[in-house]
């Protein structure tokens, strides 16, 4: 099994967070910033897509939000083979409290649960936000995902697919290109918060399709982010 991690970074400050087993992705030039890793993406799929690894793009804030070792992450993989996709969602809280991705970032990001309201019925999906409820695997609270080539032509082309929904629609199209909000005191559109939550909806779309392994929440990093309440946490999301 060959697997091939990136981790992007942004300022050359912001190398010493690489793990040793990752590779540094330069994106200090940062052409469109406010896309964040996506156009990385698709030059890292245009790299990989003929090949037989599994790659993905991880953040330079990887240990600081996972507390997981980044050779534990890769051992991880290597010790299940046979997957197309690979992910770790270190907030256990989102999963036990939430349906979905989009009424939890109504907390945030007021208008989201409006925004996959439109999105939904021209993917013809005939439902509404507050009646699509994931299944624990298929949350994704970051982009932390390692996928085959099958796997990233099918969500590279759904997100493509999603964007050209997005631009057709003028009241979509302006809360996720237009509208603004403020991130660790800087204003972003919602593209990045959006972008994110379509590795979810993709997985609940497309249930079966792809075998789909996620990161147990039993792991001891999970225990150093919740501390007591891990114990409390887990128990619910067991029920």
């Amino acid at each position: 099994m060959n697997v091939k991690i990136y981790q992007s970074y942004y300022e050359e400050s912001q190398l010493s967070k690489i793990g040793p087993i990752f590779i540094p992705f330069d994106n200090t030039e940062n052409k469109e910033p406010e896309l964040r890793e996506y156009p990385l993406l698709k030059q890292l799929y245009t790299l990989n897509k003929d090949t037989d690894l599994h790659w993905g793009l991880l953040s330079w804030r990887w240990f600081e939000k996972t507390h997981l070792p980044e050779i534990e992450f890769y051992d991880w993989i290597i010790d299940n083979p046979g997957y197309d996709v690979y992910h770790f969602d270190p907030f256990l809280d989102v999963t036990v409290n939430h349906n979905n991705l989009w009424t939890q970032g109504d907390l945030w990001r007021p208008g989201m649960s409006n925004f996959c309201n439109r999105l939904l019925p021209r993917l013809g999906l005939n439902k509404t936000v507050d009646e699509l409820i994931y299944d624990v695997e298929d949350f994704g609270t970051c982009s932390f995902y390692i996928a085959n080539s099958n796997y990233w032509t099918s969500l590279l082309n759904f997100m493509d697919e999603c964007i050209q929904i997005v631009k057709s629609d003028d009241e979509m199209n302006h809360y996720m290109f237009e509208l603004k909000q403020t991130y660790n005191e800087v204003a972003l559109i919602q593209f990045s918060f959006i972008i994110e939550r379509f590795f979810s909806l993709y997985n609940h779309i497309n249930k079966g399709k792809f075998k789909i392994l996620k990161f147990p929440f039993e792991h001891e990093c999970f225990q150093s982010i919740y501390g007591a309440n891990h114990h409390n946490l887990l128990n619910s999301y067991k029920e």
